[in-house]
């Protein structure tokens, strides 16, 4: 089974990665080092990690698309990670390959902008957090971005029939409802808010 758990920046995705790794033993890859990889190796191709996720998920998914088919056809457990996978293309992916891919969204559409600035602030995700040491300002905005990029997700997600997994209210209790889907559930729920 290829796993793959997509959605905002700071929706929880990589706690989810790093989870999975821990509990059952399958590698995770984080598609946000291949773009860094890109935007820093071979800034020629036009994939920057400053665009949009929207925009860096059309300009990667011929690359991931491709990785996608070579992992599944080696029947490798993996799970992928990161902004850079949108709802049309899981759907399409699972059409492609059905049965044998089984992923979901994260997001925080419901979140209050300053509690979540102060939850990044207080709760870095490594030493060198690049969010965190950025300035106030650009923190907020980046987060005001993401609740908007969340509720697009929300509704794309609504449209093709994807789990999309809210962690305004309850981090930690969504990351627990993401591993449960991702491991027990055999058929995947439309929306957990």
């Amino acid at each position: 089974m290829l796993y793959i758990v997509s959605g905002a920046s700071r929706s929880g995705k990589s706690l989810v990665a790093k989870r999975f790794l821990k509990e059952q033993s399958i590698a995770y890859f984080p598609i946000d080092s291949l773009v860094m990889g890109l935007t820093q190796g071979a800034p020629e191709l036009g994939i920057s990690d400053t665009l949009w996720p929207d925009t860096i998920a059309q300009k990667l998914r011929p690359v991931l698309d491709a990785l996608i088919a070579n992992l599944v056809s080696q029947g490798i457990d993996y799970l992928l990670e990161g902004e850079a996978v949108f709802p049309a293309q899981l759907h399409q992916l699972q059409l492609k390959h059905p049965n044998q891919i089984k992923g979901c969204f994260m997001g925080y559409a419901q979140a209050e902008c300053q509690a979540k600035v102060d939850a990044i602030l207080q709760h870095p995700s490594c030493a060198e957090d690049w969010l965190a040491a950025k300035p106030l300002p650009r923190i907020q905005r980046h987060v005001h971005n993401m609740i908007g990029y969340s509720d697009q997700l929300r509704q794309q997600c609504d449209q093709y029939g994807l789990p999309y997994f809210d962690s305004s209210e309850d981090f930690l209790g969504t990351i627990d409802r993401v591993m449960d889907y991702l491991i027990k559930e055999e058929r995947p729920p439309k929306r957990m808010d």
